[in-house]
């Protein structure tokens, strides 16, 4: 009889749908392993992402309910993948089984023994037991084994991505300040489930001077950022595909937890990060925009840079931790 993984993972609009993609990501690996996975979550759109392939099992706020299924499915160990956990339920998951916790940021990460930090290498859980890095990225297959794009000289199409949600509307701005680039450009538009911008967005699409196409949550993402010759995204788990696969970007963080993450890539020669600001200016985003179309040495560089920090075997070295973790 196989063993049991659960993976405890959620989804908003406030921190995002990235903890559930990467979790997703992680379960396939870990099943080629031959483990049972089990998803527990208590956010609706979380049942609406991970694939009907995995049991997926909606709990709501209520000690005797989890204690019940973690009496009943007694697993081999609990992966925790969200910013942070109610310390009664951890330590019910710890009095249970192993709890590793990936990206796990907050006030009660004391109480977590083993801690995988991709996004968040200085705010996460710290100590021997933890393990940091962007070469621990957890990539889906059809972007981890993608080569990096061609940088040209002249950027032609611009990939604009902010998230699964966007909370703070910035897309609709980032399509405004691109009206100040008075080039030939093709804008490619990725808004996820829960955006809800919508009419904002229409908007601004209406009064572009340039060619835009939006995409509205879809699946094979990889193949719109390879077409692209520059990206404004959020600072989210897509900033780490995008390092992969060499594409340029400037960072807009959705979220001040984001800038974490935004910085060090920056700090390491990827990217431009404008940080985290409610009401960052159309005319800063268009004059970074210039400033990099027209610096195609640092294009190339950071093209370089990319597949160097995160080489695509991250999700092979986060199982290795949890084997050896288990063992």
């Amino acid at each position: 009889m196989k063993e049991t993984i659960i993976i405890k993972t959620d989804g908003s609009n406030e921190i995002g749908l990235g903890h559930i993609y990467r979790s997703v990501n992680l379960a396939k690996e870990l099943k080629k392993e031959n483990y049972k996975i089990i998803f527990l979550t208590k956010s609706s759109i979380s049942t609406k992402i991970i694939p009907k392939t995995f049991t997926v099992k909606k709990i709501k706020n209520n000690l005797n309910e989890l204690q019940n299924i973690l009496n009943k499915i007694n697993p081999k160990m609990i992966i925790i993948d969200k910013l942070e956990e109610n310390l009664n339920e951890i330590k019910i998951l710890k009095e249970k089984s192993i709890v590793v916790a990936i990206d796990y940021t907050g006030k009660n990460k004391k109480y977590i023994k083993f801690g995988i930090n991709l996004l968040y290498h200085k705010s996460g859980i710290q100590g021997k037991n933890s393990f940091s890095g962007f070469n621990l990225t957890i990539l889906s297959d059809s972007i981890r084994k993608k080569k990096p794009i061609k940088i040209i000289k002249k950027v032609k199409k611009i990939f604009v991505i902010q998230g699964g949600t966007d909370t703070p509307c910035n897309t609709p701005k980032i399509i405004n300040s691109l009206n100040k680039i008075n080039e030939n450009i093709q804008i490619n538009i990725v808004v996820g489930l829960s955006f809800n911008c919508w009419k904002i967005l229409n908007k601004s699409i209406k009064n572009s001077i340039h060619d835009v196409k939006i995409f509205h949550n879809i699946k094979n993402i990889d193949k719109i950022m390879r077409k692209s010759d520059l990206a404004i995204t959020g600072g989210g788990m897509t900033s780490l595909e995008l390092c992969h696969l060499g594409v340029p970007s400037i960072i807009i963080c959705g979220a001040s937890f984001e800038n974490e993450t935004s910085s060090l890539l920056e700090k390491n020669g990827f990217g431009i990060n404008l940080g985290y600001k409610k009401n960052i200016s159309e005319k800063k985003i268009a004059a970074t925009v210039k400033k990099i179309m027209a610096n195609y040495e640092q294009r190339k560089e950071m093209n370089k840079i990319g597949q160097k920090l995160i080489d695509g075997n991250g999700v092979q070295r986060v199982v290795n931790i949890i084997l050896r973790i288990m063992k």
